[in-house]
């Protein structure tokens, strides 16, 4: 049967009740309160049916000025995670579909799993993401597209994406196959591999918005790592929304959520919640807590018999 343990600091004497453990950071009780009521169910159901232990770190596994989510490169370090042979990260800001398979399987214990960027998406909606990412943000945003076949079009975005993120000085990215900036919300890790990869992208610098990605996915693909897992496993709702519901995200761009349109929304979380094995919110706090009610269904057949319903209900707003 598996645990769930609360983690308030780097010494806590946890016992695993099995090999393997799920691990979040939930940073202040207004938050942990919105994530027990929205999320934490799915999260239950779905360690208990795979063998996985659940880790909530509720206090800093170290103290110092950076941004909490850099406390996701600690916890390879701690006492506790020594006595697991996999753990994985899953950020808070996450649904978990419990009809979900094993997120484990399938991934050597020397490589990370991790999704491919922009794995979900095809050529074309990648293009229209990019172009209402830039245009909804006040970027620029060219008067004509440029048409790329697949593979430039991934090339031309992560070396767009790398010239505005500032990586560090000694991040050489040049000798680099085929790099790209990684989502790093879900990562599949063995503590007995990747302890030191994690404890090295803590010792760099604080630069950007993206945090620790940056510096994790250069030492990912610079260490050749990188495993791919099944986008499903990260699905990015703000490019969901983005290409397929504009008017929400714009919506929620600009924090303005009195304005959404409760039936569209429901649907369109309802849709992509079946959708996905792990649904992110990523830049999409506001409409995380909007959420009202999460289904959880255990089976496929369950799972997909309801993507007709609005199944995710959000709270009246005005």
């Amino acid at each position: 049967m598996a645990m769930l343990f609360l983690a308030s600091g780097p010494d806590m004497p946890i016992v695993p009740a099995s090999k393997r453990a799920i691990v979040t950071l939930l940073y202040g009780e207004a938050y942990r309160a919105q994530w027990e009521r929205v999320a934490m169910k799915g999260w239950l159901v779905y360690a208990e049916k795979n063998g996985y232990d659940l880790i909530l770190v509720v206090g800093p596994l170290e103290s110092g000025n950076r941004p909490i989510a850099w406390q996701k490169c600690l916890i390879l370090s701690q006492v506790w995670s020594s006595r697991y042979e996999r753990i994985v990260w899953v950020d808070a800001d996450i649904l978990i579909n419990p009809s979900a398979p094993d997120v484990c399987y399938g991934v050597p214990a020397e490589k990370i799993g991790v999704v491919a960027p922009y794995g979900q998406f095809s050529t074309a909606e990648l293009l229209i993401h990019h172009m209402r990412q830039d245009l909804f943000t006040g970027q620029s945003v060219p008067e004509t597209e440029e048409v790329f076949l697949p593979d430039e079009i991934n090339r031309k975005l992560a070396r767009e994406h790398i010239d505005r993120v500032q990586l560090s000085e000694d991040m050489d990215v040049s000798d680099v196959d085929d790099f790209h900036i990684l989502n790093t919300g879900v990562l599949v890790l063995s503590p007995l591999f990747h302890r030191s990869i994690l404890e090295a992208c803590y010792q760099y610098p604080h630069r950007t918005r993206s945090y620790e990605q940056n510096a994790l996915s250069y030492l990912i693909y610079k260490n050749k790592l990188f495993f791919e897992i099944n986008y499903r496993f990260n699905m990015n709702l703000s490019h969901i929304l983005s290409i397929h519901y504009p008017d929400q995200f714009l919506v929620l761009c600009n924090q303005e959520q009195h304005r959404v349109n409760k039936d569209i929304l429901e649907y369109a979380l309802s849709v992509e919640f079946i959708n996905s094995y792990f649904l992110h919110f990523c830049t999409l706090g506001n409409l995380f807590g909007l959420i009202d009610e999460v289904p959880c269904y255990t089976t496929l057949r369950q799972n997909h018999a309801a993507v007709l319903n609005r199944s995710v209900k959000i709270k009246s707003v005005s």
